[in-house]
C-alpha cells in the first residue's frame, strides 16, 4: 500500500494538532522549505537589492544574496 504525502499550502494550511504538526515536519529541513515557502511563495528574493537569482546558504541555513 502506498501512502500519500499531503503538502501543506502556505498561508492556508496548518497543524491543527501535535500529531498533524509532527507529521508535516517530520525533518527540520521540512519546517524550514515551509517557512521558506511562506516568506517567498515565488522563491528567494533579496529584500536589499531585489534580486531572486543567485543566493547561496550561509551559517544557521540562512539565504542570502551574492549581489
Amino acid at each position: 500500500m502506498e501512502t500519500q504525502m499531503l503538502t501543506p499550502t502556505p498561508g492556508q494550511d496548518y497543524p491543527r494538532t501535535w500529531n498533524e504538526f509532527l507529521g508535516w515536519f517530520a525533518t527540520e529541513e521540512a519546517c524550514q522549505a515551509f517557512l521558506e515557502k511562506l516568506r517567498w511563495p515565488q522563491g528567494f528574493v533579496c529584500p536589499r537589492c531585489g534580486n531572486a537569482g543567485d543566493v547561496y546558504r550561509a551559517s544557521r541555513t540562512r539565504l542570502m544574496c551574492r549581489s
